[in-house]
């Protein structure tokens, strides 16, 4: 599996066979003028990532972004089927945690932000 942190990327990319699971435990509806998936803002579905068997969970919060004037969200999760790319966590992951890089030892360490 390959992952990638990557900034500036206002959303988290997942294979098609993972992002229906996701539409679905959102409830979220594709909108044609939008052309993304919208939900309810009130969600507080959240998105656990599992890497080296720790599970990241990632809130409602840091998913969904709102749409002025509206009750609705975008909802920042998208399908992208790469070969060799399997997801890339952008804004969403970012946000809810900090990363710390060794380049010495080609590693990423990650920590639960506070915010």
């Amino acid at each position: 599996m390959l992952l990638l942190i990557l900034v500036p990327l206002s959303l988290i990319t997942t294979p098609s066979r993972i992002f229906d699971k996701i539409v679905d435990a959102f409830d979220a509806k594709y909108n044609d003028e939008y052309e993304l998936y919208l939900v309810d803002c009130d969600s507080d579905v959240s998105l656990t990532i599992v890497l080296n068997n720790n599970d990241h969970v990632i809130e409602a919060k840091h998913l969904l972004l709102k749409i002025e004037n509206t009750d609705q969200c975008i909802l920042s999760v998208e399908p992208l089927d790469l070969f060799g790319i399997d997801f890339i966590l952008g804004d969403p992951f970012i946000r809810q945690f900090c990363q710390v890089h060794d380049v010495e030892q080609q590693r990423v360490g990650l920590a639960k932000s506070k915010a």
